[in-house]
């Protein structure tokens, strides 16, 4: 992809952000909006920042962890600091997925020192050619940028998948009468969120490994392909991951049960486990910068339908966006430090 159309694409992002969050505010009370969020108890909004510190640190594991599948070395200490700021990239640039480029393209010399495809593990308990696991052929055919971009992707793509399965269990567990009231697109977005990680981990892969057009490219989607597979959905992989990404779910719903808190509304801990994962969710949809205007208007659809007023969704959805930013704050620390 060229630079004109790059930039292209990121304008039509930032407007398509602008364009839904005038929506939003065009079919809403807007005063009601900007009353509660002048209204934001110190205290709350604090306690709502430090709900959102530990998706930091249990998603910095699962990376670690999906990253020496590939035969990567990457320490807890590196690995924090470099998620802050792939969050706050996420957040404040077009795509979606800047931080999780920058973060790969960060890393791909220590994936490259690690994951050369000899199979000896080289001290790091991966890969040693015995058989194990079979994390020795996850890191035969995975090198360089490919490997660290193979780590990156399959961590959010872990993550995506454990938020889908909590949305799943959310939709089915609300009250049957609310269930029968919501519209087809909010257990829509329940596949369409998979689909969304599925296409966008193809799409930044094909980015990440552009200038790689030697040797058999059918053959290493295939092995992408058996890559996901095997530490995705493979048993003892699959329970890991998602036991990493059940603290990073939980860290996202407390967060935004808290900023309710900070804005004078308690949400029910039913509706909140039940509709704030379709709320984030919605997030997947690649259309505007860090989920903006997408996130408000599913918190007002939703809230609307479970009988709430549709503004105390949205004022608690942007607040959720602000505490989010400002977690993020620190990772223009690592920046600066390099």
């Amino acid at each position: 992809m060229n630079k004109s159309r790059k930039r292209a694409l990121g304008a039509l992002r930032l407007a398509a952000t602008a364009a839904v969050l005038g929506i939003v505010a065009y079919f809403l009370d807007t005063r009601a909006i900007i009353d509660k969020l002048a209204g934001v108890r110190p205290e709350w909004l604090v306690a709502a920042l430090a709900a959102a510190m530990p998706h930091y640190v249990f998603s910095a594991l699962r990376w670690r962890y999906m990253t020496r599948r590939f035969g990567g070395d990457l320490s807890l200490k590196r690995a924090v600091p470099e998620y802050f700021l792939a969050v706050l990239l996420n957040q404040t640039l077009p795509g979606g997925v800047p931080g999780d480029l920058v973060r790969a393209w960060r890393d791909r010399g220590r994936a490259s020192g690690n994951g050369n495809g000899n199979g000896n593990g080289n001290g790091n308990g991966y890969g040693n050619g015995n058989g194990n696991g079979g994390n020795s052929r996850l890191g035969r055919h995975t090198e360089g940028l490919g490997a660290a971009a193979r780590g990156v992707l399959f961590e959010r793509a872990s993550g995506q998948i454990t938020l889908v399965l909590v949305a799943l269990v959310g939709v089915l567990t609300l009250p049957g009468t609310i269930r029968d009231n919501l519209p087809l697109w909010a257990f829509a977005l329940v596949p369409l969120g998979l689909a969304a990680v599925v296409g966008a981990t193809m799409l930044v892969l094909r980015r990440l490994e552009a200038g790689s057009r030697t040797g058999d490219k059918p053959g290493r989607v295939l092995r992408f392909l058996r890559d996901g597979r095997r530490v995705l959905f493979g048993p003892r992989h699959f329970v890991m991951h998602v036991l990493y990404s059940l603290p990073v779910v939980a860290s996202f719903l407390g967060t935004f049960y808290l900023a309710g808190k900070a804005i004078g509304i308690t949400l029910d801990p039913v509706l909140a486990i039940s509709a704030v994962p379709i709320v984030l969710l919605s997030m997947t949809v690649p259309v505007t910068v860090g989920g903006w205007g997408v996130r408000e208007g599913a918190a007002a659809a939703l809230w609307a339908v479970v009988g709430l007023p549709a503004s105390e969704g949205v004022a608690i959805s942007v607040l959720y966006g602000v505490v989010i930013l400002l977690s993020a704050s620190p990772g223009a620390l690592v920046l600066l430090r390099r």
